[in-house]
């Protein structure tokens, strides 16, 4: 199994250069045509994620990717911010429907990623983060 490590600065600027990486990384698991445009979209969309998390909390660590290809092409995207009752992904949620009504505007942005990323990626997983610190959003394509 082959795994690579990104990161990069918690800025909006960096979105662009995480999706292009993800979208060669994919390709280079033999990932192709519609597949390779939704790897590339949902880790744009992860990474905004993860971004806004990080400047809605002030944290200013690296927003990390990881990529593992093996049976399945996985990518992940780590944010170091504070969980959050919307953070996770929850069954409501995983369906692509707002869990409930947001508080605030960065609450609607989480939310209204989480549910894109839902309509992009079949196998989705937003987990806690390593030490309970964060959370990992956690995608998978079959190869």
């Amino acid at each position: 199994m082959s795994i690579i490590h990104f990161g990069f600065p918690p800025a909006p600027v960096h979105v662009r250069t995480a999706r292009l990486v993800a979208a060669s990384v994919a390709q280079q698991a033999s990932l192709g045509g519609e597949t390779l445009g939704e790897v590339r979209q949902a880790a744009g969309e992860a990474c905004s994620r993860a971004v806004a998390r990080h400047r809605r909390h002030h944290v200013t660590d690296l927003v990390r990717m990881k990529f593992a290809i093996g049976d399945r092409f996985v990518a992940d995207v780590a944010d170091f911010a504070p969980i959050t009752r919307n953070a996770l992904l929850t069954d409501t949620n995983a369906k692509g429907q707002l869990s409930e009504a947001p508080s605030d505007e960065d609450t609607l942005t989480e939310e209204v990623a989480l549910t894109l990323l839902a309509g992009l990626v079949t196998d989705l997983q937003v987990i806690q983060g390593e030490d309970d610190i964060g959370t990992v959003v956690r995608m998978a394509w079959p190869l």
